[in-house]
């Protein structure tokens, strides 16, 4: 995502040759699949802060559960929403701004990545980095 030309993958081309059809569908639903989207929806994550939540609606007792399930509802919308509009939303962009708005994200996800791992060696190593370099941005409560 920070190197690559990321929007090159949905050329509808395969070899210089122009694909219709069926197969030209097909070859583009294949590009368009992306396996970081499935774990941030449906993965352990996901499942844990629906469980979390949960538990703590609990205490609001039904009031908490339909809030809860109206929540799960809405989020569950916009986010089919946004998989509808992303043809037109690539459409307004265009190949520069999808190539920018990639690489950003993917400069995200490396600094999150390395976040992680620093986090992951405090935590492990007792004191071969601190916590203040490892979790800079903890409330001090």
């Amino acid at each position: 995502m920070a190197r690559d030309d990321f929007t090159a993958t949905f050329a509808p081309e395969d070899d210089g040759v122009q694909l219709h059809g069926k197969a030209g569908a097909r070859k583009r639903f294949e590009r368009m699949i992306v396996p970081f989207t499935m774990p941030l929806l449906i993965g352990p994550g996901a499942i844990s802060t629906v469980i979390i939540y949960a538990s703590e609606a609990k205490a609001y007792g039904l009031a908490g559960t339909l809030i809860g399930l109206s929540v799960f509802v809405a989020v569950s919308i916009s986010t089919m929403l946004a998989f509808w509009a992303s043809p037109l939303i690539s459409k307004l962009l265009g190949k520069i701004g999808l190539t920018v708005i990639v690489r950003i994200l993917g400069l995200i996800l490396c600094a999150m990545a390395v976040q992680f791992i620093l986090a992951g060696i405090a935590d492990s190593t007792h004191g071969l980095i601190s916590k203040s370099a490892s979790a800079p941005y903890q409330s001090k409560n």
